[in-house]
């Protein structure tokens, strides 16, 4: 075998270290997969969840203060858990959307946690991030009274299944691409769903529709990702009194429902939501 040697053989090492980095450079970058950093919502998902109402309740905002696991924070989707107790058959529903449901546009806010009161009650930061996005929702079908004869309001989720399997809505989950934010978030956030209803919210209607039967996911018995920060504390808006434990005192903007008594807080109802991260 020749061995080369002297400068021919140090040209070609340096067009060997040349190729070399010119296929690292041109090498795809790496996929960067986003994993769960949050998430208080069912799975699989059931027939129904217990949920908040907006326009029954006077409602404008929905949420939850909570706190993100590892270390991935450049937020990329969330997904919330619904329930839809419209019925396309009611008068005001009929001429909304088509036979599968109606568009419904929807509204995630992101907060940064503001300072905690001398009452030891948190406050709402800054807004950090929002998205409105519209989404298709299933109407939830019609009565049953064959299958459910003890709730003839009630359709089954499950065909032949026993009437526990009976519920007034519809659980579905909505996604919102929040890539496009470009958000680093904090540890902590509060974030909420708002929307509009005949009512009620930053545009109300002004006429009964499917939206007036639209609930946000509560049901849940806390995080089995991240953690939610107080399980006896929702957030929301509201413009009747009775939603929060103060009767009100403390005004209808969004904020944190504070100082119930024990049964009457909102432990083991975790607003329901999940969030992804690079």
């Amino acid at each position: 075998m020749k061995r080369i040697t002297g400068p021919r053989a140090r040209g070609l090492v340096l067009i060997a270290v040349a190729v070399t980095a010119l296929a690292a450079a041109c090498a795809p970058p790496p996929v960067l997969v986003p994993v769960t950093i949050y998430n208080s919502n069912p799975s699989p998902v059931p027939g129904n969840v217990i949920s908040q109402g907006f326009q029954c309740c006077q409602v404008s905002e929905f949420g939850d203060e909570i706190k993100f696991a590892g270390t991935a924070r450049v937020l990329q989707s969330a997904t919330v858990t619904m329930s839809n107790w419209a019925i396309h058959s009611t008068p005001a529903n009929l001429a909304v959307g088509n036979a599968t449901g109606w568009d419904q546009p929807l509204t995630l806010n992101i907060y940064a946690v503001g300072p905690t009161t001398i009452a030891g009650e948190p406050t709402l930061g800054s807004l950090l991030g929002t998205v409105t996005q519209t989404f298709h929702i299933p109407w939830r079908p019609e009565p049953d009274a064959i299958n459910c004869p003890g709730n003839p309001t009630k359709f089954q989720s499950t065909p032949g299944a026993p009437d526990t399997n009976c519920f007034n809505g519809l659980a579905n989950q909505v996604t919102f691409n929040l890539g496009s934010l470009g958000l680093t978030a904090p540890d902590r956030i509060v974030w909420g769903v708002a929307f509009n209803t005949q009512s009620y919210g930053a545009a109300p209607i002004g006429v009964d529709g499917p939206y007036n039967s639209l609930n946000v996911g509560a049901e849940g018995s806390g995080a089995s990702v991240g953690s939610d920060v107080d399980p006896a504390v929702a957030w929301g808006a509201s413009t009747w009194g009775s939603f929060y434990c103060d009767g009100g005192a403390g005004g209808s903007t969004f904020r944190a429902d504070m100082g119930c008594a024990v049964g009457s807080d909102w432990t083991g109802l975790t607003p329901e939501i999940s969030f992804t991260a690079l």
